[in-house]
């Protein structure tokens, strides 16, 4: 009982179930759960709820973390499971909790003169770290820093290198946004970090197809509307990979939908959203069909929204020539993506072509 409950208290912030921790110990599960409530006094979901509560309230009084990030941070699947199971133990909502809390925290001679207190200020938190402190560092002193003048001659005017890059955020397939962990997640680090782009495969998925008669009334693209209108709200503008020999098996079918998922899209978010989209298409090899496609690809999507880039992703490698793939294409690739193995040595000499000074190079 005593490793199962340090494992517990190792692990509580991950999702955990009685069923992994009876797998682990070789022990019944129906056995293991009658056991652990007598030992323990409180069911395992009980009593893992309780680990979680107790530190997302540390959590709340001492930091400024936003709810979600605290939700998530100590092992609820979602937010609203967290408001739930806090409004049980606590009789409010997480955030009336934490005002209430923290101005009293303000009101004590311990926090006169400071607006709030943090967490690497509280006891609790030294005391946790002093665990892990052997006797002999307890008793070292600490000394003031030795601190030196560094002078730097800069230019009286700012000297630019190049313009900023936008910051794109890789969710792989759009399917898995359809969870609503992903979602907190994107809500989590759009607040956290703000990203321009969306990066996403996969756009026609199975898991759209409409089987259900409700969303039928909705139309075809009524799950995908949802998703792109989620990352519409937060800022995000979706960049759409195409594996093609994977995705597009039946070109003149994909083409098809994709005229009219570009008409409905319009009509839906209208053209300023919609324009700003992107379309990267990655081969696995590269000949004249693969060249075909691509033209009708690229001509589907101007023909709807000319503003809208559509760009190739490059097999780079030291023996590829990018050069001879790029020129067969050159007067209708926007940008040129490529994923490079940082330990790999890439000579991009054959590059030098003056063909290519209006595409973008995006980094993957």
């Amino acid at each position: 009982m005593k490793e199962i409950l340090a494992y517990i208290g190792k692990n509580y912030r991950k999702p955990i179930t009685l069923a992994e921790i009876a797998n682990r110990h070789y022990l019944l599960l129906y056995y293991l759960s009658r056991y652990f409530k007598e030992q323990v006094g409180a069911s395992f979901s009980q009593y893992i709820k309780q680990l979680r509560l107790k530190s997302a309230v540390r959590e709340l009084i001492y930091t400024d973390h936003p709810i979600t990030r605290i939700s998530l941070n100590n092992g609820f699947p979602n937010v609203k499971a967290f408001n739930k199971a806090f409004k049980e133990k606590y009789r409010q909502t997480p955030s009336k909790y934490r005002r209430f809390h923290q101005i009293e925290l303000s009101d004590t001679e311990e926090g006169r003169g400071k607006k709030k207190s943090t967490l690497l200020k509280s006891p609790q938190f030294f005391m946790e770290v002093s665990k892990y402190i052997s006797d002999r560092e307890k008793s070292t002193m600490l000394t003031e820093l030795a601190v030196s003048t560094v002078y730097i001659d800069l230019p009286p005017e700012p000297v630019f290198t190049g313009e900023k890059g936008a910051k794109i955020l890789a969710i792989g397939n759009l399917e898995y946004a359809l969870h609503e962990e992903v979602q907190a997640e994107l809500r989590l680090v759009q607040e956290e970090i703000g990203f321009d782009y969306v990066y996403f495969s996969n756009l026609f998925s199975d898991s759209f197809a409409m089987t259900t008669p409700l969303y039928q009334i909705g139309g075809q693209f009524y799950q995908m509307d949802a998703l792109l209108n989620s990352f519409q709200r937060l800022g995000l503008v979706p960049f759409i990979r195409v594996e093609v020999e994977k995705e597009a098996a039946d070109s003149a079918g994909y083409l098809k939908k994709l005229d009219a998922f570009l008409q409905h899209s319009l009509q839906y978010f209208g053209s300023p959203f919609v324009e700003k989209w992107r379309f990267e298409l990655a081969f696995r090899e590269w000949g004249g069909t693969q060249r075909n496609f691509y033209q009708a690809f690229y001509q589907t999507v101007k023909k709807r929204a000319s503003a809208v880039k559509v760009g190739l992703h490059v097999p780079v490698s030291p023996e590829a020539s990018k050069s001879a793939f790029l020129k067969q294409i050159s007067g209708q690739c926007e940008f040129v993506c490529f994923t490079c193995n940082p330990n790999e040595k890439v000579d991009f000499t054959d590059m030098n072509n003056r063909t290519f000074e209006g595409v973008n190079i995006l980094f993957l």
